[in-house]
């Protein structure tokens, strides 16, 4: 059976002694001169390996899965399909996985009392349009981060008559969530 032992001796210096079975003998066998310059390095490399592990990790495990183009893609997919139904997009549960909840409520608010600006769907900035038109015409512009959790995203809808939104979104948690959105027209 091997056995180890260890014993420091000053404080640089720890003698490990190692008995390896040799036949019916036991022979013990010391190493010593672990110095401090190895334990230094060690600990130097330790520290960087640790201190790159912890800063990482928590920009990985908060930063979004998805892209904000990719994220505004998979909302205006969703919503053009969901705004086909008899109840408007904007009344569904799902609404609350794309829009951030204080915009979304005030949106639904906006609806039950008729007054959203211009008259016009908030997320599309017009009254009517052809969704299968819309679903092959949409174009994401790319994204323009503002800070680590804060971008905007520029959309163009339709082929003859483009109309231009632009979305702000907002980082909560591992998710990207609108909480605006606005059309490109001059202020009336």
């Amino acid at each position: 059976m091997t056995e180890v032992y260890g014993s420091r001796i000053s404080g640089n210096i720890t003698v490990f002694i190692l008995e390896l079975p040799i036949g019916q003998f036991v022979q013990p066998v010391s190493f010593t001169g672990i110095h401090k310059a190895g334990i230094m390095k060690f600990r130097l490399v330790l520290t960087l390996c640790l201190s790159f592990i912890c800063t990482a990790l928590p920009s990985v495990s908060h930063a979004s899965t998805q892209s904000p183009e990719a994220f505004v893609r998979q909302f205006y997919e969703w919503y053009i399909n969901a705004d086909k139904g008899t109840t408007p997009a904007e009344d569904s549960a799902d609404m609350y996985r794309f829009v951030a909840k204080g915009t979304a409520d005030r949106i639904r608010e906006d609806i039950r009392r008729g007054s959203l600006p211009g008259n016009v769907a908030y997320f599309t900035k017009v009254q009517d349009y052809d969704p299968a038109e819309w679903l092959l015409s949409i174009n994401i512009h790319p994204a323009l981060t503002l800070a680590k959790d804060s971008s905007i995203v520029g959309v163009t809808f339709g082929k003859n008559e483009k109309v231009n939104i632009v979305l702000f979104l907002k980082e909560e948690g591992d998710r990207w969530k609108i909480i605006k959105a606005d059309d490109t027209l001059p202020y009336p």
